[in-house]
């Protein structure tokens, strides 16, 4: 583990995320082949709401570790704050499938299943009623139709 790599985790921890970003770059410009250095930068990211980097360094550490659970995780926590919970729901189930813990990743494909029920709620226009109302004839005049446009 390298010296830049362990400042950085100390900086995390204290909350100094900014700070903790720039010794985690030089970790891995010092190790590119370490999945760790790139999975604790993605929650540096996430910590720093950048979630498209975020999610590249998770993807990145996929692809040097596929069973990463940590890498999943952080994957689909990235993506979720994109708004992209279809992916982000299949990071989930991807890190469950690995052996990462259940309730974590239980909560969630929770959460991702209940944005995409909003979002396919929310897709779904609105049907307009419409009724025709006949007019009561007060003389012997033909009565014509009225339509009204009910929205919900």
């Amino acid at each position: 583990m390298s010296e830049s790599f362990q400042k950085a985790n100390a900086l995390f921890v204290d909350e100094m995320y900014q700070e903790a970003l720039g010794f985690y770059d030089q970790a891995i410009q010092s190790e590119p082949q370490n999945a760790e250095y790139y999975v604790k930068r993605s929650a540096c990211l996430t910590k720093l709401k950048k979630y498209t980097k975020a999610s590249e360094d998770a993807k990145i550490a996929l692809s040097i570790d596929p069973k990463n659970i940590l890498a999943h995780l952080r994957k689909g926590v990235a993506l979720f704050y994109l708004s992209e919970y279809e992916s982000a729901r299949s990071s989930f189930v991807a890190g469950l499938a690995c052996g990462g813990s259940n309730d974590q990743f239980d909560t969630w494909i929770r959460k991702c299943d209940a944005e995409i029920e909003n979002e396919e709620g929310a897709s779904e226009t609105p049907k307009e009623k419409v009724e025709e109302v006949q007019e009561q004839p007060q003389s012997s005049s033909s009565a014509s139709p009225v339509v009204v446009s009910l929205r919900p």
